[in-house]
């Protein structure tokens, strides 16, 4: 099964996506910050929980506060 969540942002408004691993919880109300997120993936490689891709970039406080790493950014 694809868990796949979507935000509310046509395709034609994103341009550079930023891409977030979730190391120690998925993808859930509370665990990731919800400002400029566009949408969540499962880990097809399986080293995290989710995957979760922005529109804008992360402070250092989000990444640490919710335990994520940064994977890298990518044209949408």
């Amino acid at each position: 099964m694809n868990n796949t969540w979507r935000g509310h942002t046509a395709p034609a408004e994103r341009s550079e996506m930023f891409k977030y691993g979730m190391r120690l919880r998925g993808f859930s109300i509370g665990c990731q910050p919800m400002m400029g997120l566009d949408h969540a993936e499962d880990d097809p490689t399986g080293r995290y929980h989710s995957i979760l891709f922005y529109r804008r970039e992360l402070t250092v406080a989000e990444i640490n506060d919710y335990e994520l790493d940064y994977i890298g950014k990518e044209q949408a």
